[in-house]
Parts: C-alpha cells; structure tokens; sequence
C-alpha cells in the first residue's frame, strides 16, 4: 500500500494499493531468485577457490580470538539469505496486510493463500518431479516446515483467524505431496529420510491441540 500525506480537498486516497499485477510480479522475484532450486547455482570450481583472508586470520590468533575454519561455507551463507526471505514472506506482518488489502483492493487482488502455495511451491519445488533433493535444498524445506508446524502449534496472539485456517490448508497439500514424493525410488537414503521426518512433523503438528499464547 502506498500512503499519501496530502493536505485535505486534493481528492487522492490517502492509501493507494499496489496493483495487483506488481504485488505477484515482486512476489515471483522473491521465490524465483532466492527460493528456487537454481536461483544461486555456484560452480564447483569456484566454491573451492573461496577461501578465509588469512591475514585477518592470522592477526585474529595473536588477539587472542577464537581460530577461524578455513573452510568458507557458502551454503550456510545461502542458507541465511533464503530464511531471511522465506521469514519476512510468512510473517504475519505481510499477511495481515494481505488480509486487509482484500477489501481495499479489485477482485483480482493478490491473496494471503496465494502467497503461501506460491512460497511452497518454490521451495518444495522437487516433489513435482523426478531426481534426488540436494542437501541445501533439504535444509530450506526443513526450515520451512519448522517455520509452518510453529505457527500452526502456537500462532501469535496477533495473528489473524483467517492466518491459521490458510496454514493448515497449506500444510495439509503439502504433506499429501510429500507423502507421495516419498516413494519415488531414485531418493537418496538422505533425502527419503528428510520427506519422511518431514512429513511426521507436519501430521504432528497438524494433530495437536493448539496452544495458545501466554498459556
């Protein structure tokens, strides 16, 4: 929503939502850059040319600090930039502005669910088709369904009644796809393992009692 401070009799709304077009183009532009599964492709060749300044490492030893790795791990650096994405995405700051653009804006407005199938398929976007599920990959999907069993289990005292009754509509999809995707044989051990824990996480939470904030 765009906010105008105008003085009074100038005849524009003081807010003006984005059109809806541009909402799921900036939305498409999240998943699709940092979501998806060739969103940051690092060659091999270049992951082993990046390396710690071991000057700086050096000058951290005589300070008395702790040894820095010699290792740079660009996943966890990766894995960092796509949480931060993915929280900012299902917080429920976005979706309560979402839920209160509905009435401000046409028919054709972008919806709180539309975001969350959107946000899942990107992330998920492996259980659509054949192959394994990289380690990486695994690790964000494991962060999405922490991030989805949490606010089913104990939703913010804030959040919206419509939030919770779209998550578990969400959640329910995505486990039936996960469930279906495990059985594909050309799965790693490691990857059979993480759709089926993942999949015990979502009917968990899913199956119990909500908890409510402050109790």
């Amino acid at each position: 929503v765009r906010t105008l401070r105008d003085f009074p009799g100038t005849g524009r709304d003081p807010l003006t939502p984005v059109p809806a077009a541009k909402q799921r183009e900036a939305l498409q532009v999240l998943t699709q850059s940092f979501l998806a599964a060739d969103s940051i492709q690092v060659s091999p060749e270049l992951q082993r040319k990046l390396a710690v300044d071991f000057e700086e490492r050096t000058d951290g030893v005589f300070r008395g600090e702790n040894t820095p790795a010699t290792d740079f791990s660009l996943a966890a650096m990766v894995f960092d930039l796509q949480r931060g994405v993915l929280n900012s995405l299902m917080s429920d700051t976005v979706a309560s502005r979402l839920l209160d653009s509905e009435s401000k804006s046409p028919g054709d407005a972008l919806r709180y669910g539309e975001l969350l199938t959107t946000t899942q398929r990107a992330v998920w976007s492996e259980l659509g088709g054949r192959g394994d599920i990289a380690a990486p990959r695994r690790e964000l999907q494991r962060e999405h369904i922490n991030k989805l069993a949490g606010q089913l289990l104990r939703p913010n005292t804030v959040a919206r009644a419509d939030v919770r009754g779209l998550l578990r509509v969400e959640a329910q999809g995505l486990l039936v796809r996960i469930e279906r995707a495990s059985q594909r044989r050309e799965l790693s051990p490691q990857a059979r393992a993480h759709l089926l824990d993942s999949a015990d996480t979502l009917t968990q939470a899913l199956g119990a009692k909500l908890q409510r904030g402050g109790t």
